[in-house]
């Protein structure tokens, strides 16, 4: 399970250190430890494909420690993004196709990576084709039909 850990100890340590008491060698009560938030991200994907249903805007919200595995196509124009199942199978379960510019699909993998390892939101879109909203600039469009029907 990816979890991340956003270190607030330099703020802690910071105003524990305010507090120190030079001459008694002490915090005046307070204890020092080390603070750590964790949580859970997940990656949203929408698709700018309306199909006069009661959702016009298909999409899909999977929790970033599914993702099992981001493959470039053999012409560079593709990145697939395949997770493990949320129905607890074996297997991959769902394949999320993005069109990407070209030959950028380390530069796309890397900013989906990096923003799921270092980044401060739980909420990760990665591509939201209504919305013109893309982790990265060279991320075009949602090839794979959101509506439903994977798990």
């Amino acid at each position: 399970m990816w979890l991340t850990a956003w270190p607030l100890t330099l703020d802690l340590l910071t105003s524990l250190n305010r507090r120190y008491d030079y001459e008694k060698g002490s915090f005046g009560g307070l204890f020092l430890f080390r603070i750590f938030v964790f949580m859970i991200k997940f990656l949203f994907f929408q698709s700018d494909s309306y199909d006069n249903t009661i959702y016009p805007n298909d999409g899909a919200l999977i929790p970033a420690e599914r993702l099992a595995d981001m493959e470039v196509s053999a012409d560079g124009t593709d990145l697939t993004l395949s997770f493990n199942s949320m129905l607890q199978s074996k297997g991959v379960a769902t394949e999320i196709v993005l069109s990407i510019v070209e030959d950028s699909g380390r530069e796309v993998m890397a900013a989906i990576s990096e923003e799921i390892a270092f980044g401060r939101e739980a909420f990760i879109v990665i591509a939201d084709e209504a919305n013109s909203d893309f982790i990265h600039g060279d991320i075009t469009a949602v090839e794979t039909t959101l509506d439903g029907s994977f798990a």
